[in-house]
């Protein structure tokens, strides 16, 4: 389990940008890298929750979709070791069905991201790593300038994330993936008094951010 800030590293890998036009600081994810990320969503979410068939790769032992690899993707890495990743989809990337699904032309010109494999490693859930790990995204959203963060969750997760600063967006739906989820919204710009919105929260932990 991680207990020491120190320990952790967090990146971000655009997987379709081309090197001679890498932005400063932006850890890219290498071949052997990428193949950790979509390791470690075969390992969560088919050998553990037996989701995402349909994406799954057996022989490879990875779970890719259809929003791979034009998709951006926080994740953390502990000795060597995915152990949390939070993929963000913005609203210039494509979309496909979350487009409809989620009611996104509700935000009218604001601008939004969808949030998806928002997981952590089995053994480290019990810690703060999840926390950390949606710090970053919020804070990787206001640099990108992105006020609606868009994300759904099982029913039993509502709380920890209306805890977090999530507000209900849509309610009750039906995905195709998972069966019944709640969709829910955080406005990156919103009160400052909630969780991922803390000034000092932020400060704290944005040592850690390497994006």
């Amino acid at each position: 389990m991680l207990l020491y800030e120190e320990r952790l590293y967090l990146g971000i890998g655009r997987w379709n940008l081309p090197l001679d036009k890498k932005p400063k600081n932006l850890v890219r994810l290498a071949p052997k890298k990428k193949y950790k990320i979509y390791r470690f969503w075969y390992d969560v979410y088919y050998r553990e929750m037996g989701r995402n068939r349909k994406y799954v790769n057996l022989d490879k032992k990875m779970l890719i979709d259809e929003f791979e690899p034009n998709s951006d993707c926080l994740y953390v890495e502990n000795d060597n070791a995915i152990v949390g990743t939070s993929r963000i989809i913005t609203n210039d990337m494509f979309l496909g069905y979350y487009y409809n699904f989620y009611a996104l032309d509700l935000f009218g010109q604001d601008s939004y991201c969808v949030v998806t494999k928002y997981m952590v490693e089995q053994s480290n859930r019990s810690g703060i790593l999840g926390y950390i790990l949606a710090l970053a995204t919020v804070e990787y959203c206001k640099r990108k300038g992105i006020r609606w963060l868009v994300i759904d969750c099982s029913p039993i997760r509502y709380d920890y994330f209306a805890k977090l600063g999530f507000e209900e967006h849509l309610g009750l739906a039906h995905s195709p993936e998972y069966g019944e989820v709640k969709i829910m919204k955080f406005d990156v710009f919103g009160d400052t008094q909630c969780p991922l919105n803390d000034p000092l929260m932020m400060k704290k932990y944005q040592q850690l951010f390497r994006f």
